[in-house]
């Protein structure tokens, strides 16, 4: 790879010569700073060389760098300097010599020890919130504030590219869309998606100051940033207030997003799991429970960062989900990947969990019930029944089988008559309507005959087909259904791309890999009413894709806290949100129907740890400093000066650091961040 990488970049400086315009600047960059004999090295080259390897390259920040240096410093003296033949020469010459290479070896070890010290502060305080933002249907907006709303035009811009309101006609009783909007037609539409983004401060602060209790208002939390410093920034506002915690980390197959270099490919993604694994506990209550998605390549490795965290003994199992990958035809097939559950206590393991479809059970069985009432014949109510499991299957998980009702209820048909080994029983049942022998299991029945006679045939409990040449089925009752969570789910892996396609209608990939909103579901809906949702691997938001799905179908509100630091957090995330809370239906990235529901959410941006870094050389900091390092150069001397308070002037001199004398104006309080436009 580092071959590789060195031709792409000989290859390229040519390229950017070619496209510099100023003569003089370009010369600079072509000017030789380094000759060997088999090449020479131009100043551009160089900066390229040293811009890849400096990413591609990891990066630790040492817990206690000079306690380590300081060790191995010993072992290398005791190890490689001193020998047994030192005893008989001149051992007092050898011990001068020792003696200043320790001086030498103990000032490397300050500098490094100093630096590592200011990034491991930078990189583990808190980061400042740069951003907040609020999502809200306009339902909740106050109908004062419409008229400034309808003339945004920015706002109106994304309804068209989101939502498609363009495509709305009106007639008599609805308004039709028009550029600029008008106060009636957002009166109409009353669950668009209002983003505070498109608006001034001012009118933020109206709209949020007629939101009474905003915090219950506000069902989600977004966080733009690297997920141990979110998790950090959430330490103390959520400390054991997550009853779930979903995550589906990079799987580390080198093509999933997680870049490791080198030779460090496990070590690397076992010290980023691990550290915010143990982050994220801390955030779970005492009944809490993570579910954390894995296929083989890392699977043994992450379950032993589990038990370190969790302890084995809060292990809930392990489920597998088959069919999640498609059959690759040159090795052995990978249909199947992990999810790792476990218990945050014993007392998480003791409570009783509600099954996700327990609710969407209760929804069926009601509406049966409704239309039998009306007297509805078992054959229309049955197509009724099957007209709403076409509407909410995305909804209804593993119960949308039960698409039969007879009599007795709703049902659907299985066929646990097989007896799985051979040796199964052995006896004919005749079909009710050719009186002829039904055909057999191939390992015969399951049941003896008089419990099969008795429990299944007397009382009309299966399922013939149209003649004696299938195999009968036995009926089973949805009211029978039992609530668990099976360690084999059985889902399509490709129904995630398929539910993002439909949103977004682009046939390029706008995610890899997105898990299905059905799998999530699986999860979610064993919590409780009001219980919070952590995801800090938040990807495409599947996961609040699948809480809206639940609110829909069940009514049940859930919050949640997502966190993500890739650009789709703007491009994907945020626009699947919005999506999801206006429509349940999508095609080619257009409603199918506007059924929608009434939401709000707020998205921050933290600080990032480049923007740490710059603020330690910022204008205002370097101008803040000069004082003190004059005089420390002059108490101290250059050399001092540069090993002990080169890094650590500044680092307390900075903005990023919460400089408490410049809070006498906290309105006035600013950092200097680093935007794809420059520094702002």
């Amino acid at each position: 790879k580092t071959k590789g990488q060195d031709a792409i970049l000989v290859e390229a400086v040519p390229k950017v010569m070619d496209v510099v315009p100023d003569d003089m600047f370009r010369d600079l960059l072509g000017e030789v700073v380094h000759k060997t004999d088999k090449e020479e090295v131009t100043l551009l080259l160089k900066r390229l060389r040293h811009f890849t390897r400096k990413n591609t390259t990891d990066y630790f920040i040492h817990k206690n760098l000079e306690g380590f240096l300081n060790q191995e410093l010993e072992f290398y003296i005791k190890d490689q300097m001193l020998h047994l033949a030192d005893l008989e020469a001149d051992f007092d010459q050898k011990r001068l010599m020792l003696r200043v290479f320790r001086r030498l070896a103990d000032t490397i070890i300050t500098f490094f020890s100093q630096i590592e010290e200011v990034q491991k502060r930078l990189f583990e305080k808190k980061k400042f919130v740069l951003e907040t933002s609020y999502c809200i249907t306009l339902d909740r907006v106050p109908e004062e504030l419409y008229p400034e709303i309808a003339a945004n035009d920015a706002q109106r811009e994304e309804w068209v590219k989101l939502f498609a309101i363009d495509e709305i006609k009106g007639n008599l009783i609805v308004p039709a869309y028009s550029e600029p909007l008008t106060v009636n037609f957002l009166k109409a539409n009353p669950y668009l998606v209002l983003d505070t983004k498109f608006f001034g401060h001012e009118f933020k602060s109206k709209l949020l100051s007629r939101i009474k209790d905003i915090d219950n208002h506000t069902a989600g939390l977004l966080v733009f940033g690297e997920n141990l410093q979110a998790l950090t920034l959430l330490a103390i506002r959520y400390k054991e207030a997550v009853k779930s915690i979903y995550i589906d980390p990079p799987y580390n197959t080198g093509v999933d997003g997680f870049v490791f270099k080198d030779n460090y490919q496990h070590s690397t993604w076992l010290s980023m799991i691990r550290d915010r694994v143990a982050a994220s506990n801390r955030l779970l209550q005492s009944d809490g429970v993570l579910f954390c998605s894995i296929d083989r390549n890392e699977q043994q490795n992450l379950r032993q960062v589990l038990d370190l965290i969790y302890s084995p003994s809060n292990n809930l199992g392990e489920i597998i989900w088959h069919n999640a990958r498609d059959n690759n035809p040159t090795q052995v097939a990978l249909e199947h990947e992990y999810i790792h559950c476990f218990a945050k206590s014993f007392h998480a393991r003791e409570n009783p969990w509600k099954s996700p479809f327990s609710d969407a059970k209760e929804l069926m069985l009601n509406l049966y019930l409704e239309l039998k009432a009306k007297g509805m014949a078992p054959v229309r109510l049955q197509k009724e029944l099957r007209e709403f499991i076409r509407d909410n299957r995305e909804l209804l998980g593993e119960i949308d089988r039960y698409k039969f009702v007879d009599e007795e209820g709703i049902y659907t048909g299985s066929e646990s008559v097989h007896n799985p080994h051979p040796g199964g029983y052995e006896y004919n049942i005749s079909h009710p309507e050719t009186g002829k022998p039904m055909r057999k299991p191939a390992n015969g029945y399951r049941f003896p005959e008089k419990t099969m006679r008795e429990q299944y045939v007397k009382k009309a409990r299966l399922i013939y087909g149209p003649d004696e040449k299938r195999i009968v089925k036995i009926k089973l009752y949805l009211d029978e259904y039992k609530d668990s969570l099976r360690s084999v789910i059985s889902l399509d892996g490709r129904l995630g791309a398929y539910s993002l396609r439909a949103l977004f209608g682009e046939s390029e990939t706008l995610f890899s890999n997105p898990k299905p909103v059905q799998l999530i579901q699986r999860f979610l809906g064993f919590i409780g009413e009001d219980a919070t949702v952590l995801d800090y691997f938040a990807g495409s938001g599947t996961t609040v894709h699948a809480i809206l799905n639940i609110e829909r179908l069940t009514g049940k509100k859930l919050h949640y806290v997502l966190v993500e630091m890739a650009d789709y957090f703007d491009t994907v995330l945020i626009p699947r949100i919005k999506k999801a809370i206006y429509s349940k239906d999508w095609k080619n990235g257009k409603p199918v129907s506007r059924k929608c529901i009434s939401h709000m959410f707020k998205y921050i941006r933290l600080e990032s740890y480049e923007d740490t870094l710059h603020n330690l050389i910022s204008d205002g900091t370097l101008a803040r400093i000069k004082a003190k390092e004059k005089a420390y150069k002059a108490a101290k001397g250059e050399n001092e000066y540069r090993i002990r308070y080169l890094v650590n002037l500044p680092l307390e001199a900075s903005d990023t650091m919460l400089n408490l004398a410049r809070l006498e104006h906290p309105f006035n309080y600013t950092l200097e961040v680093l935007t794809d436009d420059g520094p702002r």
